[in-house]
């Protein structure tokens, strides 16, 4: 992650969230922009992490001071079923800070990994652990594929992961 000080003119340098791996896909973030929340302008990341201890899931770490510091990583979503990985989370912070992530558990065959089913998670604790966990909320189909179009030159890339907003 970076963070600016000038409305984005300039960036500081990347700092590497604790615990992360080389091997983070796919990032999502949101902050909680509720005044009456107790976790009122926290940031929030989560994404895939392809290595380490956390490896094929869903993790996240937060900041509470703009971006300067970041949390230690923590899982989000539930170890994978055999064959299985997450990937594709979005993440939303409802109108009383409650952190809600949904992801695809994609069934691991190369970059067709078809989204099986929708995982979700939330937490009412800024984050800090994560409730309500599962892997297949919603069964779902997904189109993902990496060869709509192949050329010589180019290839056309799609996928179904989920999207999640909140009604503020």
């Amino acid at each position: 992650a970076s963070y600016s000080t000038n409305n984005g003119t300039n960036w500081s340098s990347t700092i590497t969230f604790p615990g992360a791996t080389t091997s983070a896909d796919k990032n999502f973030s949101a902050t909680d922009d509720q005044p009456g929340s107790a976790y009122y302008g926290r940031c929030y990341t989560v994404y895939t992490e392809f290595g380490g201890a956390n490896v094929n899931r869903i993790v996240s770490t937060y900041s509470d001071d703009g971006g300067v510091t970041w949390s230690a990583v923590i899982p989000v979503s539930p170890v994978p079923s055999a064959g299985h990985h997450h990937q594709g989370c979005d993440i939303t912070v409802d109108v009383y800070g409650f952190v809600r992530v949904v992801w695809a558990n994609c069934i691991t065959n190369g970059q067709n990994s078809t989204e099986d089913s929708l995982g979700w998670a939330e937490s009412g604790n800024g984050g800090t652990s994560w409730s309500d966990q599962s892997n297949h909320k919603v069964n779902m189909n997904g189109i993902r594929t990496s060869d709509l179009l192949v050329t010589s030159s180019s290839v056309i890339r799609a996928n179904g992961f989920p999207r999640i907003a909140g009604d503020k």
